[in-house]
């Protein structure tokens, strides 16, 4: 890490974290929140039968999910553990599905009621060999059970969810080897990763909780210097396949990060790469695109709901979620133009309207299969 990075990370830590982060009104947030989530878990998942219904899972949802469904004012003032880029409808799934299952919801009960690294370790193992069929559960970032597993004990975990961030955090701050890292089990991966990232509070000398190393590694101004997009060359036309315009990689261009996903080999650099990628997966989310435009907002699509009804979603594409802001869009929402849906490739920003729904596609697809039948 240069010096003059390491000296705006020290003059943020001293100056403009103390005025972002109240540790005991979190502490008092998170306890009441805490408390909620888990009356849900005993009471909805471990110890009722019947269906559960989306009136009894929304408020669980809200407290794991930034982005969770908010029907009305107070339920917009719930603190969401993360912004998990995981679908209303998958949530609906993954909490009937583990309900059901009786042998993989023990394993998670006991995940969120253990206090040792070791045991956690093992069942985090078990539950990804016994779970992959409840939707969402298992990904391979880990998103879902992480943030259960910070709403069930804050004052144990993170709120840094997602293995990918993780690792780049990791890396950014000289905690470890991602790679190396990503070498080990599932298991390993999530507590280790928990671990190292909690020390940067004696590392930076933050002197606060695991919520507070995440409210200051999301904060706008650090964010952006470990979140960095990563590009990576064009590799070489394969051999066996017929070579056409072999000259064009004598022009240097670039890419973005390997995805190998339903033909796709590479991330979205640009917005059009968005709307290429969002194309792949509309059938996973039950979206409909009615038209494209090249007026805000660029497209208007229906929304198949669980009661099977068709409901009309207008959605604008960028590439950063922070590009909406600064192209102006929210200047034409107040003007009365409507948007419901911000479709991304990263999403870099926390200060969208709440009313507004973002799909992050570089975290989504990694919960979906990587080819369709």
């Amino acid at each position: 890490m240069k010096e003059e990075t390491k000296r705006l990370i020290s003059e943020f830590v001293q100056n403009e974290f103390p005025k972002i982060y109240n540790i005991s009104e979190s502490k008092k947030i998170w306890k009441e929140q805490s408390e909620r989530f888990r009356d849900f878990w005993e009471n909805k998942i471990m110890n009722s039968e019947g269906k559960l219904s989306e009136d009894e899972m929304i408020p669980a949802i809200q407290i794991l999910d930034v982005v969770g469904k908010r029907r009305n004012e107070q339920e917009r003032k719930v603190q969401g553990v993360a912004f998990t880029n995981i679908y209303q409808g998958t949530w609906y799934k993954m909490f009937r599905g583990l309900k059901k299952d009786k042998k993989v919801k023990t394993l998670v009960d006991k995940l969120l009621k253990s206090t040792s690294d070791m045991e956690q370790t093992e069942l985090l193992n078990k539950i990804r060999e016994e779970g992959t069929n409840i939707a969402a559960l298992t990904g391979e970032n880990g998103t879902v059970l992480d943030a259960m597993l910070f709403a069930f004990n804050p004052e144990k975990n993170i709120s840094a969810v997602a293995l990918s961030d993780r690792y780049r955090i990791i890396d950014f701050f000289e905690l470890g080897d991602s790679q190396e890292i990503q070498n080990l089990s599932w298991g390993e991966r999530i507590i280790l990763t928990r671990k190292m990232i909690m020390s940067l509070n004696e590392k930076l000398g933050l002197r606060t909780d695991g919520r507070g190393v995440c409210i200051f590694l999301y904060s706008d101004e650090i964010k952006r210097l470990w979140k960095q997009q990563m590009i990576v060359p064009v590799e070489k036309e394969k051999k066996g396949k017929i070579e056409i315009l072999g000259g064009l990689q004598k022009r240097g261009h670039l890419v973005g990060p390997l995805i190998n996903f339903r033909d796709m080999d590479y991330g979205p650099t640009e917005e059009n790469g968005v709307i290429f990628l969002f194309s792949k997966i509309t059938g996973d989310l039950g979206i409909k695109i009615v038209s494209i435009q090249k007026h805000f907002p660029d497209a208007e699509a229906i929304k198949y709901g669980d009661d099977g009804r068709g409901y009309k979603v207008y959605i604008e594409f960028e590439f950063l979620s922070s590009d909406f802001i600064r192209h102006g869009h929210l200047d034409q929402m107040r003007k009365g133009e409507p948007c419901d849906l911000v479709v991304c490739w990263e999403h870099d920003t926390q200060e969208l309207p709440k009313e507004i729904g973002v799909l992050e596609l570089k975290e989504i697809i990694k919960s979906l299969p990587k080819e369709t039948t």
